[in-house]
């Protein structure tokens, strides 16, 4: 429990690659190196699957067809974590990003926060409350024929990370009491 803080800057010295703000999901996982219910779907529940990299925003926007705070120049965040004093495994996160390209029809810097339900670091449900205009306008033209609810439930992500499960590490530390 407590207060942590990540930073991160990315180049790509203006290759084919880029760094991003958001999150992976399964389209971008071009290593196939973590496991997606919904690798190749950009609708569903399921498509919701994040993967925590690059600028670690929680939001994802893969109807974009150019993806809010892709760059292959410069990509700077900040992101903070409040583990909330109370029982329940959840947290207050944050997050500003800067984003340099040469032609872009998005705002150089963006920002998001919200609430995460936390089961360490291998299940998180992440719940937006704030969003940059650039986010909103792009929940507003893609899902705009939905529901308020519905067009927010599209906002929500969820990452799931076999790679934090240890088994030898369970077993190591088992204790009979």
């Amino acid at each position: 429990k407590g207060f942590s803080w990540n930073l991160f800057a990315g180049t790509a010295f203006g290759t084919d690659f880029y760094s991003t703000l958001s999150s992976y999901t399964g389209l971008d996982d071009y290593l196939y190196d973590q496991y997606y219910f919904a690798r190749n779907k950009n609708s569903g529940w399921l498509a919701n699957q994040i993967t925590v990299r690059d600028g670690a925003f929680k939001i994802s926007t893969p109807l974009a067809a150019a993806p809010i705070g892709r760059s292959n120049q410069l990509v700077i965040t900040n992101n903070f974590y409040y583990d909330l004093p109370i029982k329940l495994p959840i947290r207050a996160y944050a997050g500003i990003g800067y984003i340099q390209k040469k032609s872009s029809f998005f705002a150089p810097f963006q920002y998001e926060g919200g609430l995460a339900f936390h089961l360490g670091d291998v299940f998180q449900v992440n719940f937006p409350f704030f969003l940059s205009n650039d986010y909103n306008t792009y929940f507003k033209e893609n899902y705009g024929n939905l529901s308020a609810l519905d067009r927010y439930s599209k906002k929500i992500t969820f990452s799931l990370s076999f790679h934090s499960l240890n088994p030898f590490s369970w077993i190591r530390d088992f204790k009979l009491n």
